[in-house]
């Protein structure tokens, strides 16, 4: 379930990144020509696309060492992004807060982070205290070894004194 979970939400947002780095940089429709703080933009909405695209590959990996070190990775470097560009929304728009669309994206960024981190503790086995478990072993150990050679007499001598 996990492969498949991360796997999802991780190339939605490598959709999402990718769809937002053509529509910023104005590829899409063509209309203007971008300036330096679109292009920027759209260079960075491309490489949380990557990063999303690397954590989509990392899950389908028979080893789930670096799943969350990538993701955890290209969830910031998104929220990062979309916070510049909801920012860059809300002053050309004039307003002091931004849109309801960025507000939503930002929301499930922080959904997107808390099911991968559940994901990951789910993976994770517990660590087990075997300490009790050794040392009553080791104890019936010994007494075993003391008992069986207290029976072969061989031993060391053991005096009993009568008082």
């Amino acid at each position: 379930m996990q492969k498949i979970l991360i796997t999802s939400l991780a190339a939605y947002w490598t959709v999402v990144f990718a769809v937002g780095a053509c529509g910023v940089a104005g590829l899409l429709a063509g209309i203007h020509a971008p300036d330096l703080f679109d292009t920027a933009m759209a260079v960075a909405q491309a490489l949380v696309a990557l990063l999303f695209l690397w954590t989509a590959f990392a899950a389908l990996g028979h080893r789930d060492e670096g799943v969350d070190d990538v993701a955890r990775l290209a969830l910031s470097a998104a929220v990062l992004v979309s916070g510049a560009v909801a920012v860059e929304q809300a002053v050309v728009a004039g307003s002091s807060t931004p849109g309801a669309a960025s507000t939503m994206q930002l929301a499930a960024l922080a959904a997107t982070y808390l099911v991968i981190r559940a994901e990951a503790a789910e993976r994770k086995p517990r660590s087990v205290d075997y300490s009790s478990a050794v040392a009553r072993r080791l104890a019936v150990g010994a007494a075993h070894g003391s008992m069986l050679s207290r029976l072969s007499r061989q031993g060391p001598e053991i005096v009993e004194s009568d008082g």
